[in-house]
């Protein structure tokens, strides 16, 4: 038997981007720009919130040679260990978050 309790829609359904209801984030939290650097890893020695982002383009075989693709890959590391939500699983700051976007 499972049981449903009112959290039941963030374990089935993916929240839609910038949907942050849920979570505990204070003003300063919700307005944090994140740097994206697209010359190889930072030398930055991370340990903040959003850690250190490199950033790349992908890239797609064209007719006369290689294009710039529609999508972004972005590897993060040495974030500051924490929860991915209050009750949630925890990460460690040996974590990596790649993202496509």
């Amino acid at each position: 038997m499972s049981v449903v309790t009112e959290d039941w829609l963030y374990r089935m359904v993916t929240p839609s981007k910038g949907d942050y209801s849920g979570v505990p984030l204070n003003p300063e939290r919700r307005n944090t720009t994140r740097l994206l650097n697209f010359r190889g890893p930072s030398a930055g020695s991370g340990g903040e919130w959003q850690g250190v982002s490199a950033a790349e383009w992908e890239v797609v075989a064209g007719a006369r040679g290689p294009v710039l693709g529609g999508a972004m890959k972005v590897m993060t590391t040495k974030m500051k260990p924490g929860y991915l939500r209050r009750n949630g699983v925890p990460y460690s700051a040996n974590a990596v978050v790649t993202e496509i976007l």
